[in-house]
């Protein structure tokens, strides 16, 4: 055999090292029956050999007629080299133009298909990282190709060009790779058993109203997830977003969002992987009231070297993973806004609309300037033993000036999140032990100027170079600090059928929150606050996979040593299958927290980025505690998901300072607590390349403080009764279309009966809380995505998103305030933000 055959052997099946996962038989394996029945020996490219399917008759009675048929159905030249020895070559003459090859995409993702079996006639072979396959030449041409999967589903597709290496793609709901756990499938967001929501934000090309994948948007889509204010936080299940615990690569981010609120604060194509926890959160996992968001890289060590850049409307960015040898990787992942015309349609209607309906009162003289870093390596150190370092730098800088005829409102904004991890991981064939250290730094300083200006009478003459006199002036000046370090230690010992998993971690964390508020140049509030605290926790956890049944069960210890409290909190997560394709659900869980957000001084959560983190103390803020219960019921079979959870929450620890809670009616200090009961729907039905799916959450929060509302319960600031989403994606060859459509209920609003004078200033009254709601909210998104391919494995993207088609003016929040002039009181809306044509280009080598 030459070595040209050789290597023509290895370029055509490169991937056959995983071989052994594949159940069809090849040629090999005839062979040896062959030379056993003949009493002779073959001597062949073994690569060459095992690219051909084995014969599927009986073998005839005479070695000549097997030589015949080696020429004949395979195109095998046999050539004698002894009168005992055969040798095996392909037959190659004049067959230069007849080579058959090509490249497999995912039809959802568009990214490349590896490990697939691609059979043509008889002829088997695997594709590689990159989705390329190629097939020996051969004079008679099969014309049709299938793709067959690990699970054994099968797709059938016809011969493109032959003369040409064309690309194929296929439907991930006719041909599902590796192991299905998935119980549905919302764009690229799956459901997996233990009901948490994955996705691989690098798979998304776009989705409606977007032109980059977003991960906080694209949970809003979800039951029981949602955003009141429209913007990029999250409000699971009726808590705020500062109850939500975020950890990018474990280190927790407490600045989660960029410009006002417009985007997620982590590059998301620089992010593997993220999983969102609504319900039944492992025991590992505690500091939250509400749900867990992890975003984590991971080492892709056969992989090649990839880079990708993008541009939109309002930044650039920058991502690569780069493999250093073969125990190394480096990612990387930038992003910057634009300070230039491109981000002017952001600017303009991204700000706070004020004052009723006059659009002319959007903030002008703005400043939107932010970026965010992200370094993550990998090293394997030999043995078990992997090593990951992270490191993150998120920040913005955002101002704004409001000018009205007698009103001029300043807002200047720098916030600073920085960070990282180290983390050590042994993994064994049923053990895996994970050492974990983090820090992370937040920073926010905060200055607000609001200015009314005296109404000059109509006799007045202005007279040249007058300024005008300043009838009332309010002043607020914040800083907020935040360290935090935590070190943690887990072990997991695992069988195929259970695993059970302990460890601990220890948390020292220190806040500094300064605020200072004047009116009229004298001293209204000055609050100076340091505290520390000291957190040190246990937790086991025992999960079973049963044929009929699946539970998680575990409880988390906790001592708070500043408020020398003590916890045991039990979590309980399990399913039962009542028959095929239909499952029960239930989940318990108690859950504590002892750093969030409070506002003391404003009136309206339009300063949401004024509310501050605080840590609980024994002096004011309590310890933030919740306890839920769901049940739910899970169908899916044919194509059709049914997926229904109703749960009870139980909130105490609350303040009315707590984000979300802030009472108009006065700023004095109470305490409370909160009964939330809710319904999550969601249905699913796939239809060839289309998805059609729709959720829908129903919530009533109420709360009830000492001293307020008459003692009666009352809406959140943040409620929505009603959030409904509706959507349909078609996938076509390179191209994709998504359309959603997002209805919600206002949110509740107080409406005051009048004013009172507090000294000169006058001060609003109310007789209730919230009984109210703003006008219901109506969108609808568009997205059209093509990706054009090019050969090896470059690929560039075009996207175009419309958010609000329709162009409605939605309301997002309704409050009041007094005019100190013209003691009038004055209705304030604030509407929907987020730029509404966006465009996007991004290519990948």
């Amino acid at each position: 055999m030459t070595k040209s055959l050789y290597a023509f052997g290895i370029l055509v099946l490169f991937s056959l090292y995983s071989w052994g996962q594949t159940t069809f038989k090849t040629l090999n394996i005839t062979l040896e029956k062959a030379s056993e029945k003949y009493g002779i020996e073959f001597t062949f490219d073994d690569h060459f050999i095992r690219s051909h399917l084995s014969l599927n008759n009986e073998l005839p009675p005479d070695k000549e007629t097997f030589f015949e048929l080696l020429d004949t159905q395979f195109e095998i030249i046999v050539s004698p080299i002894s009168s005992k020895t055969y040798v095996l070559k392909p037959y190659t003459k004049n067959l230069s133009n007849s080579r058959i090859c090509g490249s497999v995409y995912s039809q959802l993702e568009h990214l490349p298909v590896s490990d697939l079996q691609v059979i043509m006639g008889n002829q088997i072979v695997l594709t590689n990282e990159s989705g390329y396959f190629e097939f020996y030449p051969k004079k008679k041409q099969n014309k049709e190709l299938v793709f067959v999967a690990e699970n054994g589903k099968r797709k059938t597709e016809p011969l493109i060009s032959p003369s040409n290496c064309e690309f194929y793609f296929l439907d991930e709901g006719e041909i599902q790779l590796g192991e299905v756990i998935i119980n549905y499938t919302a764009p690229l967001v799956k459901k997996n058993s233990q009901g948490s929501y994955e996705l691989n934000p690098n798979s998304l090309l776009g989705a409606a109203g977007l032109v980059d994948p977003d991960i906080f948007f694209l949970v809003q889509r979800l039951p029981g997830v949602n955003s009141p204010t429209a913007d990029a936080s999250l409000f699971i299940r009726g808590g705020a977003p500062d109850q939500n615990l975020v950890l990018w690569n474990g280190t927790r981010l407490f600045h989660t969002n960029h410009a006002y609120g417009g985007l997620m604060s982590i590059n998301p194509y620089g992010i593997d992987h993220a999983e969102l926890i609504t319900k039944g959160v492992t025991a590992r996992l505690g500091e939250h009231t509400s749900g867990v968001l992890l975003l984590e890289n991971t080492a892709k060590w056969t992989s090649k070297s990839h880079l990708s850049l993008g541009s939109n409307t309002i930044d650039s960015d920058m991502e690569g993973d780069l493999r250093i040898n073969s125990n190394s990787r480096i990612q990387f992942a930038y992003r910057s806004s634009f300070n230039s015309t491109l981000s002017n349609d952001f600017y303009n209607h991204s700000f706070n609309r004020l004052f009723a309906n006059n659009f002319d009162n959007t903030p002008n003289n703005q400043t939107l300037d932010y970026r965010d870093i992200e370094l993550v390596y990998h090293q394997n150190l030999g043995g078990f033993w992997n090593l990951k370092q992270s490191a993150f730098l998120s920040e913005d800088r955002s101002s704004y000036e409001l000018i009205s005829s007698t009103i001029d409102l300043r807002d200047q904004l720098d916030n600073k999140n920085y960070g990282g991890s180290l983390q050590l991981t042994k993994a064994l064939d049923h053990s895996r032990l994970i050492i974990n250290g983090q820090f992370s730094k937040y920073d926010a300083n905060f200055q607000r100027d609001e200015i009314e200006y005296e109404l000059s009478s109509e006799d007045d003459e202005p007279e040249e170079n007058d300024e005008p006199e300043i009838e009332f002036l309010e002043r607020n000046k914040r800083e907020n600090e935040v360290l935090d370090y935590q070190v943690s230690v887990n072990h997991t010992l695992s069988k195929e059928e259970y695993s059970f998993r302990y460890g601990g971690d220890f948390t020292y964390r220190t806040t500094l929150l300064n605020n200072y508020n004047s009116l009229n140049e004298e001293l209204v509030n000055d609050v100076n606050r340091k505290s520390s605290t000291t957190l040190l926790s246990g937790f086991t956890e025992y999960s079973k996979n049963g044929v009929k049944y699946s539970f998680d069960i575990g409880t988390r210890i906790l001592w708070f040593t500043a408020l020398n409290q003590f916890r045991i909190e039990p979590r309980l997560n399990g399913s039962y299958k009542i028959s095929e394709g239909n499952k029960l659900n239930a989940v318990y869980e108690r859950k504590s927290q002892s750093i969030y957000k409070v506002t003391e001084t404003l009136t309206n959560s339009v300063d949401r980025y004024n509310n501050l983190w605080v840590t609980a103390d024994q002096e004011q803020y309590p310890l933030l505690l919740s306890e839920q219960i769901s049940f739910g019921f899970t169908h899916n079979q044919s194509g059709l998901t049914i997926d229904v959870d109703f749960y009870s929450r139980k909130m105490k620890g609350l303040t009315t300072f707590n984000y979300g809670y802030l009472d108009p009616n006065d700023q004095d200090f109470h305490t409370g607590s909160a009964e939330i009961l809710g319904l999550d729907l969601f249905l699913q039905k796939k239809y060839k390349r289309s998805l059609l799916w729709m959720s829908y959450s129903f919530q009533d929060n109420l709360n009830q403080f000492q001293g307020l509302n008459a003692n009666e319960a009352f809406p959140s600031n943040f409620q929505i009764k009603h959030y409904f989403n509706t959507s349909a994606r078609i996938d076509l060859n390179n191209i994709s279309l998504e359309i959603n459509s997002l209805y919600r209920s206002g949110i509740p609003y107080s409406e005051p009966t009048g004013y009172e004078m507090i000294g000169s200033i006058a001060a609003l009254t109310y007789d209730k809380l919230n009984e109210r709601n703003a006008p219901d909210y109506w969108r609808f998104d568009f997205s059209l995505n093509k990706s054009v391919i090019f050969k090896k494995n470059q690929r560039l993207s075009i996207k175009v998103a419309l958010l609000n088609l329709l162009q409605r003016d939605n309301i997002v929040e309704r409050f009041y305030r007094i005019n100190n002039q013209t003691k009038q009181i004055e209705r304030l809306d604030r509407y929907d933000l987020q730029p509404r044509l966006k465009v996007g280009l991004r290519f990948s080598l």
